[in-house]
């Protein structure tokens, strides 16, 4: 097998500005470096190229300094200008990683480990994206299944009305999938598909009680706005 030719760099911030002026998108840039992980060595040159393409297109992140208005020292290819737009960097990444993972519906301790192996430090934000966009439900079905099979034992030690246990903790777990539901800011025709889909009893009970919640959120942030 030919050993891959190795890319001055000079040679590779050529090729780079040329994919710059060719338009290409970031995720097309990051096929084409091979980067998949935040300890791959065209990272850095990755968070370059998508630094200079936000700059290009700032209309499309405005919330991001332009590099004119950005002090000299950051205008090079130093470490401070990579650092400037690293967040962005690393959401190129791993935000479409997140959202393949919710679909396979990985627990949160994977998405944790699987974070770990692509180098990423600061594990947290994207746990706790991962739980906003999906993880939640994930783990509802999981202590929902627990449950369901341990519901049994309590008949193994002495508990006759085992419904009454059954109910409660169900409407505990489903309390909270409501909670959390508001504050990422579900409709209430929203989280009645999600009921269905994850086999709850008498929805409509929940659904009223879903919006009643969704109606003092609604209430508090118009008077925050106000």
């Amino acid at each position: 097998m030919m050993k891959k030719t190795e890319i001055s760099p000079q040679c590779r911030s050529l090729q780079l500005n040329m994919m710059l002026v060719r338009g290409l998108s970031p995720a097309r840039v990051l096929e084409k470096l091979e980067v998949v992980r935040m300890t791959d060595k065209n990272f850095n040159n990755f968070a370059r190229y998508n630094a200079k393409n936000l700059d290009k297109y700032a209309s499309k992140k405005p919330d991001l300094p332009r590099l004119q208005k950005m002090p000299s020292y950051c205008r090079s290819s130093r470490i401070g200008y990579i650092q400037l737009y690293l967040k962005e960097a690393d959401n190129v990444i791993i935000l479409p990683m997140l959202e393949r993972w919710v679909g396979q519906k990985i627990l949160p301790s994977q998405v944790k480990y699987n974070l770990h192996e692509i180098g990423v430090t600061d594990t947290t934000k994207y746990v706790e994206w991962y739980m906003r966009n999906g993880g939640d439900d994930v783990v509802m079905a999981k202590l929902q299944k627990w449950f369901n099979e341990d519901a049994p034992k309590l008949e193994t030690i002495g508990v006759t009305d085992t419904a009454k246990y059954v109910d409660w903790y169900g409407n505990v777990l489903v309390m909270g999938m409501l909670r959390r539901w508001v504050d990422r800011g579900l409709t209430p025709p929203q989280i009645v598909s999600r009921l269905q889909q994850l086999g709850v009893p008498n929805i409509e009970t929940y659904a009223q009680k879903y919006r009643s919640l969704w109606r003092k959120r609604q209430a508090e942030l118009s008077r925050n706005i106000n």
